[in-house]
């Protein structure tokens, strides 16, 4: 998935986020992934921890891609570190993924994978209806 500047997230879908990183057993990491169509992730599909290892994330099964939509995989840091840690961004590497979330109680940081380093992408969030279909940017309805 490639970020042009800045990515959007709708209301709910970062509302999901949060409610699944706040159900989190004290000092477990939770994931999944932000689906995303035209530029804006609108929805959030929590995956099961497959680690054994307590404050490690090995993201489980989900089901296929809807037609359209790139993905975002973020999983969650109960430290409350917002920033990524050295073995998150060689995760995000091998797997190919050079843009990736990281959540705390706080908030959402996205990440680019650049070099052997990350730049955080500016995000907005956007009030979304999940009755209305997303609009490509610069269009009007």
């Amino acid at each position: 998935m490639e970020v042009s500047g800045r990515l959007s997230i709708a209301s709910e879908a970062l509302a999901a986020l949060r409610r699944h990183v706040e159900a989190a057993e004290r000092g477990c990491e939770v994931g999944g992934r932000l689906l995303i169509r035209n530029g804006a992730a609108f929805e959030f599909q929590p995956a099961a921890n497959l680690s054994d290892r307590p404050g490690t994330y090995l993201r489980g099964p989900l089901p296929s891609l809807p037609p359209g939509c790139d993905d975002l995989r973020v999983h969650s840091h109960p430290n409350g570190a917002l920033h990524p840690s050295r073995q998150d961004i060689e995760n995000a590497r091998h797997r190919g993924d050079l843009v990736f979330g990281v959540a705390t109680r706080a908030g959402l940081a996205v990440w680019e994978v650049v070099g052997e380093d990350v730049r955080r992408v500016p995000c907005r969030v956007v009030w979304l209806s999940s009755r209305r279909p997303l609009r490509r940017p610069g269009r009007r309805a």
